[in-house]
């Protein structure tokens, strides 16, 4: 909606308003401010509805502060997945998120089916997209290297998943003379993770894949993010109390290293930390129960906020896009045809700017 007129949201807002009815009172659950402009805008039109906000993501109210969050989370209509949403929220952009409710990602757990594995093999798995914030696992392949280089229990290493930091990745587990321990498999259909999961020995991660680790039995240990050492708080499970492993986390950091190595050499361990870890899933992030409490905090938090003006967007080129969005609508190919073409116009307009500030 980026290249539409004020006009034309106003219609598309009749339109939804009109397919919901209008004398149905709404909760709308919004994920970031375009979601608020528009849920707001709803509200004036359907009587009686409310809106929630839903972090989802450490960043997703800024870079600019948007003043009525704090406003919204007093009253109690700020719902975050976890506390590392809050804290990046307030060490990024300052905002005061006390009063705000947490509600864990619900998930439909699985029967933890295992696939019997070489028993003389120990498998370690992870699954992330390889960017910056996972950048643990170029700790982990370091670390990785050094246990099975003195372990006497066969392992290997699993990197599931693709991204810039591939290569960097790979090349730090060639340069631990282990690379033929060390597999990347690169991205996979997000239908066959759980035969990885069912393979696997030992989990290292967060998140999401973290809980569907968990939830198939496997002994995880929480991955620290934006460090490219593996450091951890500890092991999920209902024992240690820990959450998801949230890039921002106020617990103590310890390396990774001596919890692998006792997972590796200690089959023992490793049973007993992933019934702990599967447990823990089954008993705090079934669908069943994190939408019961979801759905409660909706009637508790049932409140209005004002309306606010349509949030701004930096868009390169605003007016080209906005015309060839017209023409074309929204159609895959010509979305990857714009972003071929904006990245070396951008960088085009770039240069010429550092030119001309020279220039001058």
């Amino acid at each position: 909606h980026i290249s539409m007129t004020n006009p034309e949201l106003a219609s598309r807002d009749d339109k939804i308003a009109d397919a919901i009815g209008r004398d149905q009172p709404c909760h709308f659950i919004v994920f970031n401010l375009d979601g608020l402009h528009l849920a707001t805008e709803l509200c004036s039109r359907v009587d009686g509805s409310a809106v929630s906000v839903h972090l989802v993501f450490d960043d997703i109210f800024g870079p600019d502060r948007f003043e009525p969050l704090e406003e919204m989370n007093e009253r109690g209509m700020v719902i975050a997945m976890n506390e590392g949403c809050l804290e990046g929220h307030r060490k990024k952009f300052g905002y005061k998120l006390e009063s705000s409710v947490l509600v864990p990602l619900p998930m439909v757990i699985p029967e933890a089916v295992r696939i019997p594995s070489d028993d003389t093999e120990c498998i370690v798995l992870t699954v992330a997209r390889l960017v910056e914030m996972k950048g643990y696992v170029e700790g982990l392949i370091k670390d990785f290297a050094d246990i099975a280089r003195a372990s006497k229990v066969p392992c290997r290493l699993l990197v599931v998943g693709d991204g810039p930091l591939r290569p960097e990745f790979e090349r730090a587990a060639r340069r631990t003379g282990l690379g033929h321990r060390i597999e990347f498999i690169g991205s996979v259909p997000y239908a066959e993770l759980h035969a990885y999961y069912a393979r696997a020995d030992i989990y290292v991660g967060m998140g999401t894949t973290l809980l569907e680790a968990a939830a198939a039995g496997v002994p995880a240990i929480i991955a620290t993010a934006f460090t490219a050492r593996f450091v951890t708080p500890g092991l999920f499970g209902r024992v240690s109390g820990l959450g998801l492993g949230e890039p921002f986390s106020g617990m103590a950091q310890v390396p990774g290293r001596e919890i692998l190595r006792n997972l590796v050499e200690s089959p023992h361990a490793r049973k007993a930390a992933g019934a702990d870890a599967r447990a823990k899933v089954v008993a705090q992030f079934d669908q069943d129960v994190v939408m019961r409490e979801f759905l409660r905090q909706l009637d508790l938090n049932a409140c209005k906020t004002a309306r606010f003006p349509r949030p701004k967007h930096d868009v390169p080129f605003p007016l080209v896009r906005s015309y060839v969005k017209r023409i074309f609508g929204y159609h895959p190919w010509v979305m990857w045809l714009g972003r071929k073409i904006s990245r070396p116009l951008n960088r085009a307009a770039f240069l010429c700017r550092i030119f001309l500030s020279n220039r001058s």
